[in-house]
């Protein structure tokens, strides 16, 4: 269950809250040989929701899965990993076969998501990508906790 404690805050806002964001890598869409998976959305589960939460598609290079900048669990917003990034879901089409990229530099795509939270945390308790193959639509099903520590965090063992 990642987690990702309060970092220095931003300066205040309206009512003396002062956000802050937490990224999490939510997961590395693939496809079966064969198929062309084509993202529609990614929802979200909350235990504690955030003030908003922000879905974002990363693609980068790695000299292989050894040497990944690890998103699973980030202080801060999406801006400051490497790759490209973009807020568009619907209509990624994912190329990636699954299981490929063993070894050796390749180019991955992962779906991150930002919760901006305050003083109070927040958590994910599950995500689902939903995604169609022609006219067959499809749902995944992410079932990991995503833990922004905060006072309604409760009994987690992570804050």
């Amino acid at each position: 269950m990642p987690s990702a404690a309060a970092p220095r805050p931003r300066p205040s806002t309206a009512g003396g809250q002062q956000p802050w964001d937490a990224t999490f890598g939510v997961a590395w869409p693939c496809a079966n040989s064969g198929v062309t998976p084509v993202l529609d959305d990614v929802t979200y589960e909350f235990g504690v929701k955030p003030r908003r939460t922000i879905t974002t598609v990363r693609t980068a290079t790695t000299g292989g899965p050894e040497h990944v900048s690890s998103s699973t669990s980030l202080r801060g917003a999406p801006e400051e990993l490497p790759g490209s990034l973009t807020h568009t879901v619907r209509g990624l089409e994912v190329n990636r076969a699954c299981g490929s990229g063993a070894s050796g530099r390749h180019r991955f795509t992962e779906l991150l998501a930002t919760m901006v939270v305050d003083a109070r945390g927040a958590s994910i308790t599950a995500a689902a990508v939903d995604y169609h193959v022609g006219d067959k639509r499809y749902r995944l099903k992410v079932p990991w906790t995503y833990v922004a520590c905060g006072s309604a965090i409760k009994d987690t063992g992570l804050c």
